[in-house]
């Protein structure tokens, strides 16, 4: 008959020993001993790890995805590291995974914003400056004709 202490050796997996201790009853830890298949034990803590939302959704555990190539005409598939959990197969590393993309996109956000900031405010100097210098004109008219009177004169 197997023990527990084999398959810990076996499998060193934290989270399988949590779930061997913590998640499964006396009953149950009965039964896991009584298993003489070693594959069909594991078949076991899979199946509890997939129901408890253990595995990457997007591979279900594997940690590889087919990704599509279009170059010409012509597509192609390989077999890639999943682009969800970054290859590791958890759905806590989904998570991390996304977590870390959402800090890039947000700091990707907020510079951008300082750019649309800094912008506007080069906008509006230029439109300052634009108002001030259609204004310039008229002054410059004005002196032009006090000038011209002044030497119709004859100062």
């Amino acid at each position: 008959m197997r023990s527990r202490e084999q398959d810990r050796q076996q499998w060193q997996d934290p989270d399988f020993n949590k779930w061997l201790d913590d998640a499964i009853s006396d009953a149950g830890h009965i039964v896991w001993d009584a298993i003489p298949d070693v594959g069909s034990a594991w078949n076991g803590w899979d199946a509890a790890k997939a129901a408890l939302g253990y595995y990457c959704p997007a591979c279900n555990g594997s940690g590889e995805e087919i990704h599509v190539s279009y170059q010409g005409p012509e597509t192609f598939e390989r077999l890639g590291s999943c682009m969800t959990c970054a290859g590791d197969g958890r759905a806590s590393a989904a998570l991390q995974v996304a977590h870390s993309r959402l800090e890039q996109m947000l700091s990707e956000k907020t510079k951008l914003q300082g750019e649309v900031w800094a912008l506007n405010h080069k906008l509006e100097a230029s439109k300052g400056r634009e108002d001030s210098a259609s204004a310039e004109p008229g002054r410059f008219k004005s002196y032009c004709r006090m000038l011209t009177a002044v030497l119709k004169r004859g100062i």
